[in-house]
């Protein structure tokens, strides 16, 4: 996410990950996360979900 500021500066990169998996977690969005990359599932059984990991 960047932040907008009104004068030309270098872009400042904000860190969303731990709002990103709240959200997921709140939202009950089956996810797995691997080496930083996200993969979503729409949906997801127990036992399918346990294989996945």
């Amino acid at each position: 996410m960047l932040r907008l500021v009104e004068r030309y500066v270098e872009p400042e990169v904000l860190d969303m990950e731990a709002e990103w998996v709240a959200m997921l977690q709140r939202l009950r969005i089956p996810y797995i996360e691997k080496d930083h990359d996200y993969w979503i599932y729409g949906y997801a059984t127990a036992a399918q979900f346990d294989q996945l990991l």
